[in-house]
């Protein structure tokens, strides 16, 4: 669940959403967004997962942000996010 949570909120810092994936993962020369998102190491298979599961995650579901807005700003509900934010945003989320 950790690195689940971790790979949500580094990806919103990242600005790397469902929409963008695809090409991040294709034309970064970033190498912490490459590991991230799959490309190169073996960050999934050293949890005992698959080497792209965060990417594959990201592609399906989004980012914390999208997440957040899907369930919680979705037109019935509107739940500001306030300290529910990343740090760089005024928030108290951390990405470590």
């Amino acid at each position: 669940m950790q690195f689940y949570a971790h790979t949500l909120m580094e990806s919103e810092r990242r600005d790397i959403n469902a929409q963008n994936v695809d090409y991040i993962a294709s034309t970064t020369l970033n190498p912490e967004v490459q590991k991230l998102l799959g490309v190169k190491g073996s960050f999934g298979t050293e949890l005992g997962l698959d080497s792209n599961w965060s990417y594959r995650v990201l592609q399906r579901y989004g980012n914390y942000q999208e997440i957040y807005e899907r369930h919680f700003v979705n037109g019935t509900i509107t739940l500001e996010r306030g300290p529910n934010k990343l740090v760089a945003n005024g928030g108290v989320l951390a990405v470590n």
